[in-house]
């Protein structure tokens, strides 16, 4: 059985609008609401800074659909590609602000200036590695930042989490599911969570 080819999503009346739709972040959540978008007929726009946190994850193992895992970037590529077969386009930017002016989003950008008539924001969260040498190297293999997403991978592993606020002490509880030895890991801060 042979698939139908993608419509083109139908021209815009407003003159200067780049897209129906622009889409912030070109990451998993992003290209997902892109595909959508864009199916429904709706000239989508993704603009991403290629930041995704998604592209630090060397093995994405909870992931519908590969039962094997998949890599970061290979499931961003991925994604991407489906999104192009529906005619999202796509702008290599970095956004520094929007507002709306006469019913039209003004998305601005370190190149230029986008227009469109919705706006849709896909950021996720983006978390910056501590300041310590080699921390880079170990994100995805020893350092993670997800108990969700790692949590079930570092199983009976004594694990050290790194911080000393509440979200640290979240975070140290919610992986005692996983491992009886947890330890929270100041690099000399004093705490600073509730009783």
């Amino acid at each position: 059985m042979e698939m139908a080819s993608p419509v083109s999503p139908p021209v815009l009346e407003r003159n200067g609008d780049d897209a129906e739709v622009i889409i912030i972040g070109g990451g998993l959540a992003g290209l997902s609401a892109a595909i959508y978008l864009a199916r429904s007929l709706r000239s989508t726009l993704v603009i991403d800074s290629g930041k995704s946190m998604a592209a630090w994850e060397p093995d994405v193992q909870n992931y519908l659909g590969f039962p094997a895992g998949i890599s970061g970037e290979e499931l961003i590529h991925r994604g991407r590609k489906q999104a192009e077969r529906y005619h999202v386009r796509f702008a290599e930017d970095e956004v520094i602000g929007a507002e709306k002016e006469d019913g039209t989003f003004v998305v601005r950008a370190k190149n230029r200036s986008y227009h469109g008539r919705r706006l849709l924001i896909a950021t996720g969260i983006f978390h910056l590695p501590p300041d310590i040498e080699g921390v880079r190297e170990c994100l995805g293999h020893s350092m993670y930042f997800c108990k969700d997403c790692d949590g079930y991978r570092n199983q009976g592993k004594a694990l050290g989490i790194y911080g000393w606020n509440n979200l640290t002490v979240d975070y140290a509880l919610g992986m005692l599911v996983y491992s009886p030895v947890v330890a929270i890991v100041s690099n000399g801060h004093s705490p600073e969570w509730d009783d």
